[in-house]
């Protein structure tokens, strides 16, 4: 019984999309350029032909942006005002309200809930500022 083995071939020459070998003595410097700054013939940079390869080889696509009308976003604002959070049927009722789907209410809250917490870290940094200087102020007056 014959057993396969993988063989080594050591470092390759690069190619291109098209199948085309890069050689010469500078081809380390010429593949390099290509891939970092150069388009290719598709005229996308290297990275992203990779980059849609892996994603349509798992079939998943990036969902779009939603983009929210001025009053599904006012009764989301007035709710999060009042609740920071909601529980399961509270998000239900929210979302067929606004007719939103319930896990569009569960991420714009969980992302207001992290806008609303890096405005009082900011708030709170002003603050201390403010006090550091008017400390450092009085110091002065000594």
């Amino acid at each position: 019984m014959a057993c396969a083995a993988a063989t080594y071939l050591g470092p390759q020459p690069p190619y291109f999309s098209h199948g085309q070998i890069i050689s010469g003595p500078n081809h380390q410097d010429i593949s390099r350029d290509y891939s970092s700054s150069m388009f290719l013939q598709t005229g996308l940079p290297f990275s992203a032909l990779f980059a849609a390869d892996a994603s349509a080889k798992h079939g998943r696509r990036r969902k779009a942006r939603t983009v929210f009308s001025d009053q599904q976003l006012n009764g989301l604002e007035k709710r999060f005002e009042v609740q920071r959070y909601l529980s399961t049927p509270e998000r239900i009722e929210l979302a067929n309200v606004l007719n939103l789907s319930e896990t569009q209410v569960k991420t714009w809250f969980q992302n207001r809930r992290m806008k609303h917490k890096k405005q009082l870290r900011k708030t709170g940094d002003d603050a201390e500022s403010y006090n550091i200087q008017k400390d450092t102020d009085d110091l002065s007056d000594y």
